[in-house]
């Protein structure tokens, strides 16, 4: 992957990268779309691009338009739609099958955690969903009030994620995405799998007919 490799990679962020798309299908991996937050390093485009997956199975978003502009430059579906969970709405409607979906919003599980039921309702086989620890401790304290002393941490945060969004994380790994000029922080990764009832409901803004990309007709009837 040194095609695509960043220039100050996270040793964890990559491991971080590997464990979660090792957990979808290659088939699926190959042949439908991913969706992602681009970023303006766009490390998650570059780990598919070095995975080999095409650029047009890529749709990427991210409220910082410099972001958005350098992930264009890698040839990825662009949305157009900044926010992730809008974005998941949109690719819906537009008939793509979706094969993963990465939530890396770079926040804590308290932060983040609330957008995850919309995304979970689009069913993708994989959803990924980061998040930083050690920024929870007033919430690990209520956990284990709650549930006991018998959970571990991680344990514990899984089952606040059930409670607030209806499904336990079918996998979860640990991290730390320390660099050579960044002492990083230290991260979770949850994984999801398609399965289960979904009760909620994506809710899409309007989209101006100018700003739907145009796509080629081999993807308008493409069906897996």
């Amino acid at each position: 992957m040194d095609a695509y490799g960043g220039k100050n990679e996270s040793a964890g962020k990559t491991f971080a990268r590997a464990w979660g798309y090792a957990l979808l299908q290659r088939a699926k991996l190959y042949s439908m779309f991913h969706i992602v937050i681009a970023s303006q390093d766009c490390g998650d485009i570059r780990f598919l691009l070095g995975l080999g997956v095409r650029p047009d199975r890529i749709i990427a978003c991210d409220i910082d338009p410099k972001a958005v502009e350098i992930a264009r430059t890698f040839g990825v579906i662009i949305s157009p739609l900044p926010r992730i969970e809008h974005t998941v709405a949109w690719a819906q409607v537009q008939r793509f099958a979706i094969g993963s979906i990465n939530v890396d919003l770079c926040c804590s599980l308290l932060g983040g955690v609330n957008i995850l039921g919309p995304i979970l309702a689009a069913a993708a086989p994989l959803t990924l969903f980061t998040f930083r620890r050690g920024r929870d401790s007033t919430l690990l304290k209520r956990q284990k009030e709650q549930h006991g002393v018998k959970f571990n941490n991680d344990h514990l945060r899984a089952l606040y994620v059930q409670e607030k969004v209806g499904e336990l994380p079918g996998k979860q790994e640990s991290y730390h995405s320390s660099t050579r000029t960044n002492q990083g922080s230290a991260m979770g990764i949850a994984a999801f799998f398609k399965g289960g009832k979904r009760t909620e409901r994506l809710v899409m803004p309007e989209v101006s007919d100018s700003l739907t990309p145009v796509l080629a007709p081999d993807d308008v009837a493409y069906t897996f």
